[in-house]
């Protein structure tokens, strides 16, 4: 049985035809021969524990697909759309979500540790007790977005602190949203952590997190 992987734009991006074959051995064929997967329209599609870990599925059409324990560590999702997938218990790790739409979805107990979700659209996701620390939430849309007993708060050398819906505290130092966002984006200042170094990523991490949560109250 030959089936096709799709782009968005209806053009065939990989074929592969085997006995009892599914979408999910076509897909882990087309892996296997590093066919490209961005763009791919995989929507609805059950891809239940499939390991995607490390695929580019950048812009990626995965609305209503089931995701499920999927192993999407590293995996580059930035620009997909997730609206409506199931994700819950899945691993994405290190995975690249930046712009993604996931509004709707379900990632409850899911590992994020340390993704990207900058610029995603969350509105209405369940992340209830799923584990997002480390993970980079600047300019995530979280209105509707379920975060019951989830690990937002982030290891990191300093604590971060919400003092009011303008202050935030860092260590010992407190300073406005836009102050913060100035210091971290365009200072070359020094408190006591190298710029470059884990530490100050994880705090710049948490700072975005916090500011995130503080919009979206």
């Amino acid at each position: 049985m030959e089936i096709n992987i799709k782009n968005n734009f209806n053009g065939i991006i990989f074929s592969y035809n085997c006995e009892n074959n599914d979408i999910v051995k076509t897909i882990e064929e087309a892996l296997k021969n590093n066919i490209n997967l961005n763009n791919a329209n995989l929507s609805g599609v059950n891809l239940s524990d499939i390991d995607l870990s490390r695929a580019n599925l950048s812009c990626a059409n995965l609305s209503g697909s089931n995701l499920g324990g999927a192993d999407l560590s590293g995996t580059n999702l930035s620009g997909a759309d997730l609206s409506g997938a199931y994700l819950s218990y899945a691993d994405l790790i290190n995975a690249d979500l930046s712009g993604a739409n996931l509004s709707g979805a379900k990632l409850n107990f899911a590992d994020i540790i340390s993704a990207n979700l900058s610029r995603v659209n969350l509105s209405g996701a369940d992340l209830s007790d799923s584990k997002l620390s480390g993970t980079n939430l600047n300019g995530a849309n979280l209105s509707g977005t379920n975060l019951s007993d989830a690990e937002i708060p982030m290891y990191c050398k300093w604590s971060v602190t919400i003092m009011n819906n303008e202050i935030i505290r860092i260590g010992c130092q407190e300073k406005n949203i836009l102050e913060w966002v100035e210091w971290f984006e365009n200072s070359d200042e020094l408190y006591e952590t190298e710029r470059d170094s884990i530490e100050f990523k994880r705090i710049r991490a948490s700072f975005y997190a916090h500011k995130t949560y503080i919009e979206n109250m």
